[in-house]
């Protein structure tokens, strides 16, 4: 794409007006800059939270979060309390009148990963973690004549990224590990090793 008319929005997400869906691109991110600190008003940015927020919802993340004071002990219980508590299953029934998200929480039914990102990016801020909702696809496969990855539905995947002073961006994955793209979670094991 032409880097010309590249911009970049307040959440860090590089856009380019008038790109189409089917256009193509290339990511060059020098040695160094991936990993650097992000500026203060961005991590004040990943904290906020919507401005009307169920008290329980509240209350919840206060309790998973409150026995932590470090950064990646707060992630850790974070994805422990997902993991422990919620199993996973693609879609979901929302009772009519229910904040999804908040049904989500509070009430616990079997879920897919939008909503175990959601959950966990609510839960982390609350804890006063800066932290970002990210999609994608976690790919493993490559085609066996041209070298190309190749994304298929089935890995397509929601999770958060936090920041933690000490170790940069830390992958919160809180689906239930059978829910988990396979590459994912060989990453994760190897990134808090």
């Amino acid at each position: 794409a032409p880097f010309e008319t590249a911009q970049v929005n307040d959440h860090r997400i590089v856009e380019i007006p008038g790109a189409g869906p089917d256009s193509s691109y290339s990511v060059f991110c020098p040695e160094g800059q991936a990993g650097s600190a992000p500026p203060a008003q961005y991590l004040q940015l990943l904290r906020e939270l919507p401005a009307r927020l169920d008290p329980a919802v509240i209350a919840l993340a206060d309790s998973v979060c409150s026995a932590e004071e470090a950064t990646v002990a707060k992630i850790a219980a974070v994805a422990s309390y997902f993991h422990d508590n919620y199993e996973y299953r693609a879609g979901i029934q929302v009772p009519p009148g229910w904040d999804p998200l908040t049904y989500f929480l509070l009430e616990r039914p079997p879920a897919h990963c939008e909503y175990f990102a959601a959950g966990a990016a609510v839960l982390l801020r609350q804890g006063g973690v800066p932290c970002r909702y990210v999609t994608g696809f976690v790919v493993s496969e490559r085609d066996s004549i041209g070298g190309e990855w190749i994304a298929r539905n089935k890995d397509a995947h929601a999770w958060v990224e936090a920041w933690d002073d000490q170790l940069g961006w830390v992958i919160v994955e809180a689906t239930p590990h059978h829910g988990v793209p396979v590459a994912l979670k060989a990453s994760i094991e190897r990134h808090l090793g």
